[in-house]
């Protein structure tokens, strides 16, 4: 897609704005339509005095106020004194281009950080766009799929990625932003995630998160309400991995982590076939990391999530608190040799001191295999010998490696 730049040096002449709304020609043109209406009812309920300013993919398309004059009170008298300056809004809305896959896509990272350091008398911001962000010239973090960047991405320097926040702390402060969604998000832990997310960058910046929804309604009301921000108080993962996380529930249909496990069967003969991996643990506060390579492929972990041959996914599937459920899973799509493929389990990451253990499951031949693990070190070491053992060294209090025999050989399969 196409990213416009902000042209925010012809901004600096332009009258100041007290609230601002983010708009996006990403979209069907019914979608961009009602957004322009949007627009408009927010600055029908404006008070007198107030002002608008209204971006278009990241520029501004135009600035206009209401007067300090109670004959203003009318909807219909704003609209008619600012029909001039409305019209690059109503030329805006004839820009859609249909896009049904990415819909209200914009570059919300530099656009806020625009705002922050040129519109400081801004204190509202309406985004009316996608919370799932996607840039060409930063293609590894494309949230488009339900992936969402981990909190090291937050803790970071503006400098190495989109979303760094360090050393930005007071660049949006006092700035409350609302967010009206494209279309309500069906996965409930995927919206509370993205909320999660978003809520973190914000307030890390200075500024408050207000409205998080889909429903036009909601989204009007507290703006012009002047509503308290959401509540939350939300715990940073300070282990410092750089990963795209992927959030979602669990599926009702059948998946590696349902299936019932598998009893003894005659001897493998086909070595050649997909396979699917995959680990559970439920301790809180522990980060592990599956990792696994075929002799005639690619290694897939946190750090490669996609080769030719297959997927690495990390999932948070339901349950809250202790009991919370998380999962990494590794996909070979395409055939691989089942005798040389090598899996390793490593203790990445605890926020306290304690020993992990966990599930390690194999999926081949449309049967499920399960062996326990348990790391004995009371914290991780970052997979810092990951290496090592996939050259074929013993395994650590910190990573364990296995084989395909390890796993379904517990069921008494010969290869």
């Amino acid at each position: 897609m196409k990213y416009l730049s902000l042209a925010f040096a012809a901004v600096f002449n332009a009258a100041a704005a007290d609230t601002a709304v983010l708009l996006s020609s990403q979209q069907e043109a019914s979608t961009l339509s009602q957004h322009v209406a949007f627009t408009k009812d927010i600055y029908k309920g404006l008070p007198l005095g107030d002002s608008l300013m209204v971006f278009g993919d990241g520029g501004v398309l135009t600035t206009f106020d209401v007067p300090q004059n109670p004959k203003y009170d009318h909807p219909k008298a704003r609209m008619k004194l600012r029909r001039k300056e409305l019209k690059p809004v109503n030329d805006f809305e004839e820009k859609a281009n249909g896009n049904t896959t990415n819909q209200g896509a914009l570059d919300v990272p530099a656009t806020l950080g625009e705002i922050g350091q040129y519109q400081g008398n801004i204190t509202d911001i309406v985004i009316l766009g996608s919370p799932f962000y996607t840039n060409p010239h930063h293609g590894k973090l494309d949230m488009t799929g339900g992936l969402l960047p981990s909190d090291s991405y937050l803790l970071a320097s503006p400098a190495a990625n989109p979303f760094g926040t360090k050393g930005l702390e007071a660049q949006l402060k006092g700035k409350r932003v609302h967010w009206l969604l494209p279309k309500t998000i069906d996965n409930s832990l995927l919206g509370h995630a993205l909320q999660r997310f978003w809520h973190i960058y914000i307030r890390r910046q200075g500024g408050e998160l207000v409205t998080f929804s889909h429903s036009r309604d909601i989204v009007l009301k507290r703006l012009l309400d002047n509503a308290m921000p959401i509540k939350a108080n939300y715990e940073l993962d300070k282990s410092g991995k750089l990963e795209m996380q992927r959030v979602r529930e669990v599926e009702a249909d059948i998946s590696l982590f349902n299936e019932p496990l598998s009893e003894a069967t005659p001897t493998i003969t086909d070595f050649y076939q997909p396979v699917t991996l995959g680990i559970e643990w439920r301790d809180k506060g522990v980060d592990l990391d599956l990792y696994a390579k075929p002799a005639c492929g690619e290694l897939l972990f946190y750090g490669q999530t996609d080769s030719q041959q297959g997927r690495h996914e990390k999932d948070i599937r339901g349950g809250h608190g202790e009991q919370q459920a998380r999962y990494e899973i590794i996909t070979f799509h395409k055939s691989v040799d089942i005798r040389t493929l090598v899996v390793i389990v490593n203790f990445y990451y605890a926020d306290r001191p304690k020993p992990t253990s966990g599930s390690l499951r194999v999926q081949l031949a449309g049967r499920t295999y399960a062996v326990p693990f348990r790391l004995k070190a009371s914290k991780g070491n970052q997979g810092k010998d990951v290496n090592r053992l996939l050259k074929g060294g013993s395994n650590t209090i910190y990573s364990e490696r296995f084989s395909i025999t390890d796993i379904v050989g517990a069921a008494g399969i010969a290869i």
